[in-house]
């Protein structure tokens, strides 16, 4: 507890040194003239941006991350209050009673994916990852005198459709792009930029929290890293166009060093995003959801590696799925999809945490179960069963009695899986 309250009292030096007092906030160094808002978010990433948000806009912000914890920190004097629906302990609503009673004059914002039917009329509900929502639904934000108004901020929001023209036509000119590029949710990112430039951009505060989340979206359409890089390229030069001749002398190096480090900053975020998704798609079997057969050789290696280094043993389960090919013949492949995204969804609720089903191929799905020796298995099958998986066959290894590396686990587990195909069959 001393060392992350220390750790936190030099981020909020570091803040005050950065930004100045409008920035020094968090929920341990505050100033009595700014307001004061709670955000109760059991998720810390979304918890941690709603904080940046708030800050920007020159508000105090207390975090929780339970119900619990909300309810002691409302003995403080809070001008409005955010909450997440699914928290560890309970629904954030629950907390409305209490913060009703204390006689609290400010806003309550239910920030959260669920559907806002039977909320209360005196909550406002936005929307997960609405960080502007969750802004203007408070209605606290402070105008701080040292950062006065750009002029780029009002021309880049006012001209955001031009703009969002100006830089598709850029993209389909880039020799480096191809000539079909047509950046997604160009409006969103646009307006986000507009955004961030009436906040200072000094280092060490890193990527706006709005255009973070605008970049999120924007790379999760983008086919490779050098295409989001070569998109964001081409909106700062956009921009940059528009705004020649039109910026005030007094304002020009201001809102160069703001136009460029906000840009530089989502270019990194959307290499960064890029990358984790197409390393993820790279792993993930698109029609089931489940990892498929190359997460499988990784993992199984990297369990081999860990269990020899601890002593411990694994077990993997082959299944081969039952009249797959019949019934893409009779019914079309749709039923056959059906079935396999049955047999997924089946594992994907049937295995422990730290365990991982994957289709590797067809009708073949594996299970890796770590620290358990092939008794396991009967157990294992007998949840998917339960849980409506299709008819199946099954074969089991483990490591290492049954093998020292991925393919004697295979075989061996495919020469059982067989037996019991027989079995059936004379049966």
């Amino acid at each position: 507890m001393r060392v992350q309250e220390a750790q936190n009292g030099h981020i909020a030096r570091c803040r005050a040194l950065l930004f100045g007092n409008r920035f020094a906030g968090n929920s341990r160094v505050m100033t009595a003239d700014r307001p004061r808002v709670l955000v109760v978010d059991d998720n810390d990433r979304a918890r941690a941006l709603v904080r940046l948000g708030l800050e920007l806009e020159g508000l105090d912000v207390t975090e929780a991350a339970s119900v619990e914890e909300g309810r002691r920190l409302l003995d403080d004097a809070f001008d409005g209050v955010v909450l997440d629906r699914q928290l560890p302990d309970g629904d954030g609503l629950s907390l409305v009673p209490d913060i009703r009673q204390r006689g609290y004059a400010g806003r309550v914002v239910i920030y959260s994916t669920l559907d806002a039917d039977g909320e209360p009329d005196d909550v406002t509900h936005v929307d997960k990852g609405d960080l502007p929502g969750v802004v203007a639904a408070l209605g606290l934000t402070t105008d701080a005198p040292d950062a006065p108004p750009m002029l780029a901020a009002g021309l880049v929001r006012d001209q955001a459709q031009s703009l969002a023209e100006d830089w598709r036509e850029l993209c389909a000119w880039d020799p480096e792009l191809p000539p079909e590029s047509d950046p997604p949710v160009a409006l969103d990112v646009i307006m986000a930029v507009a955004d961030a430039m009436r906040r200072p951009q000094p280092l060490g505060w890193g990527v706006d929290p709005i255009v973070e989340l605008a970049i999120a979206q924007f790379a999760a359409s983008v086919e490779s890293v050098e295409l989001a890089i070569g998109e964001l390229v081409c909106l700062r030069e956009a921009i940059a166009r528009r705004l020649h001749g039109q910026i005030p002398i007094d304002e020009l190096e201001e809102t160069r060093a703001r136009l460029e480090m906000i840009l530089e900053r989502a270019m990194g975020a959307a290499a960064r995003a890029t990358v984790a998704r197409l390393r993820d798609e790279a792993y993930v079997d698109p029609l089931t959801g489940l990892l498929n057969r190359r997460a499988f050789e990784r993992d199984v290696r990297r369990e081999i590696s860990r269990a020899q280094r601890h002593r411990r043993a694994f077990t993997v389960i082959l299944t081969d799925l039952d009249g797959l090919k019949f019934a893409n013949d009779t019914l079309g492949h749709n039923a056959g999809d059906l079935m396999l995204r049955a047999l997924a969804g089946a594992m994907a609720n049937s295995l422990r945490a730290g365990d991982a089903a994957y289709r590797v191929g067809g009708d073949e799905f594996t299970m890796l179960l770590t620290d358990t020796d092939s008794t396991i298995a009967t157990s294992v099958v007998e949840r998917l069963q339960r849980a409506g998986a299709p008819s199946f066959k099954w074969g089991e290894a483990m490591f290492p009695d049954n093998g020292a590396d991925l393919d004697t686990l295979l075989d061996e587990a495919d020469r059982r899986l067989i037996e019991r195909r027989i079995r059936t069959r004379i049966g």
